[in-house]
């Protein structure tokens, strides 16, 4: 079992415990059920209306770490995958106006020259929408410096110990410059 957010959320709590702030799990996550951008496009607005928001926290900060089902495979055209991806960008900040997007690139040994591929429609998707909605579009980390020092034999996850504090690493410090 994929216990990657649940320890993502811990090490950021742990982080955190010094301020107001409390990290969530608050969307479904994948759970390995291998989504790609178009699936969760597909998914979205049912995923978004089904979720309350949550008024008693200041804010909503999303972490955002998909592609890689994508890169693994035949990669749509650039046009179409970007497109996917903004409507679920676009569907996310029309649920949550004020909410703070994070957008990592991802990256695996066996699928390199894929993944430096979305990491470029990545910058373009995060440089768009820093337009559109200024203060509330960033780059998340970028699993082309780290992950493979901490990657699992597949060469596809970091889903071990030494990976997951990493991911967690490099997303705190994204968070907390």
């Amino acid at each position: 079992m994929n216990t990657w957010p649940n320890t993502l959320i811990a090490a950021l709590n742990v982080a955190d415990a010094a301020t107001e702030k409390r990290w969530i799990e608050d969307l479904p996550r994948n759970m390995g059920l291998q989504l790609k951008v178009a699936t969760l496009k597909s998914s979205i607005d049912g995923l978004l209306a089904s979720h309350s928001v949550y008024t008693e926290f200041h804010g909503h900060i999303f972490l955002i770490n998909m592609g890689m089902n994508d890169a693994l495979t035949v990669v749509p055209s650039e046009s179409q995958w970007k497109s996917d991806y903004q409507y679920i960008l676009d569907a996310i900040i029309a649920k949550y106006p004020e909410g703070i997007i994070y957008i990592a690139k991802p990256y695996s040994e066996t699928c390199a020259v894929n993944c430096a591929m979305l990491a470029g429609w990545i910058d373009d998707l995060v440089l768009t929408n820093s337009t559109a909605h200024p203060g509330q579009f960033f780059v998340g980390h970028d699993e082309s410096t780290w992950s493979a020092a901490v990657d699992d034999a597949d060469k596809i996850h970091y889903y071990n110990t030494a990976g997951q504090a990493e991911c967690a690493a490099q997303w705190y410090a994204i968070l907390h410059p």
